[in-house]
């Protein structure tokens, strides 16, 4: 669903190649997306941006990333904006359910 954040698209027909593809990618680039969702769209003013964010963040721990995720989760939670913050701390939550 949110294989544009993971860098390459995938080209090819072949299906099978394009999920190994995209999967192997979103190996290599969670710390860079999830810092990037943390301190970008978490402080973006539209509920609607922040709302894929935290999708974003939950399908990476749904890939089994999560420990990238959380590190980058707490280290926003060392962040000066509030509103960084409450998103941080939503998304653990969110995710621990």
């Amino acid at each position: 669903m949110y294989a544009f954040v993971c860098g390459k698209w995938c080209r090819t027909p072949n299906s099978l190649k394009c999920s190994k593809s995209n999967t192997l990618s979103s190996f290599r680039t969670t710390g860079e997306v999830a810092s990037g969702v943390v301190n970008k769209v978490f402080n973006q003013p539209k509920a609607r941006a922040k709302e894929l964010g935290l999708d974003i963040c939950l399908m990476y721990i749904e890939i089994e990333k999560g420990e990238a995720v959380q590190e980058e989760l707490l280290k926003g939670l060392d962040n000066k904006n509030p509103k960084i913050i409450v998103a941080c701390i939503e998304t653990l939550r969110k995710a621990l359910r």
